[in-house]
Order: structure tokens, then C-alpha cells, then sequence
């Protein structure tokens, strides 16, 4: 599944230095074809979506979006990554223009997302796009690791 391999390459690429090592050790393959497993079958929900970016018939970047779990009213952008090789040069913004669009579309008044408390360099591409911390963090554990995230939020105006 080729989403499968961009969103490893690209998760370990962005997350490393930043993630403890124990977190990135324990993300394979496998693991990952079990998410997007996941994430396909839920596609035929209303509200769910996958936007994806390609270049000569490569799939370079995705986007996965559904509805928030704290408020069915509000977007979550889930999961958005871009191949390294292709990042810096407006996939990832044209990717997240696509998913304003669908969540306004889609009838979402607000979209949200969680980043990494020490990704810096995500906080910014969101922050000058127009999205704002909303204050909220929450930890997420594993074996050996754990990893403050914080909200970003961006308001949906109607179309």
C-alpha cells in the first residue's frame, strides 16, 4: 500500500530528534498497515477523507480528516505528511488548503489538530497559515516513552 510507505518514511524522517527513539523503534510496517487499515474502513463514514498529493503518478503527500472526537461539529486533521524529499516546497500547504475546503464543504465549523510540543518547525507551518493554539496538551505514553502534543484550532467560516 503506497500510503503505507510514504507515511513511514515521512513519520520517521519528520519525528526524528524530536520523538524519544523508543517511540520511533517500535513504528514499523506492520504497525502502520494496521492504522491505515483502519483508517480506509472507516472511509465510507459521513465526514471522513483522504486527500492526497501526487507528482508524475507518485504519491508524494496525504492528508487524513474526520470528525473531532471531542465535537462531531469540528474537523480533525488527523494525520498530515509529505514526503521529506518533497516538503518545503507547498504540498503540505496545498494539502491543508484541500482540508480547510472539505471541513467548510463538509459543513465543520472549526478545525483542530495536535502537534508535537517540541516540533517547532510544525507549529510554525500552522501558525502562519492561521491556526492558533487553543491552550490544551495532552500526553500520549507508550513503553519506554511519552510525548506532550498541544491543539491548534482554526476556525471554518461558511462557504
Amino acid at each position: 500500500m503506497p500510503v503505507c510507505a510514504l507515511y513511514l518514511s515521512s513519520w520517521k524522517a519528520t519525528y526524528s530528534g524530536i520523538l524519544p527513539q523508543a517511540r520511533l523503534d517500535e513504528v514499523d510496517h506492520q504497525l502502520i498497515a494496521k492504522l491505515w487499515a483502519g483508517i480506509f474502513a472507516e472511509l465510507d463514514l459521513p465526514r471522513h477523507s483522504i486527500l492526497v498529493a501526487e507528482e508524475r503518478d507518485e504519491l508524494i503527500g496525504v492528508v487524513h480528516l474526520s470528525p473531532s472526537v471531542d465535537d462531531p461539529n469540528d474537523m480533525e486533521v488527523a494525520r498530515l505528511y509529505v514526503l521529506p524529499e518533497h516538503q518545503r516546497r507547498g504540498v503540505g500547504s496545498s494539502l491543508l488548503a484541500d482540508a480547510e475546503r472539505f471541513g467548510r464543504l463538509s459543513g465543520f465549523r472549526h478545525a483542530s489538530l495536535w502537534v508535537v510540543e517540541n516540533h517547532h518547525a510544525a507549529q510554525g507551518f500552522y501558525t502562519a497559515r492561521g491556526w492558533l493554539p487553543t491552550g490544551e496538551s495532552v500526553t500520549r505514553q507508550g513503553d519506554g516513552w511519552s510525548v506532550q502534543e498541544l491543539r491548534y484550532r482554526l476556525a471554518l467560516p461558511d462557504v
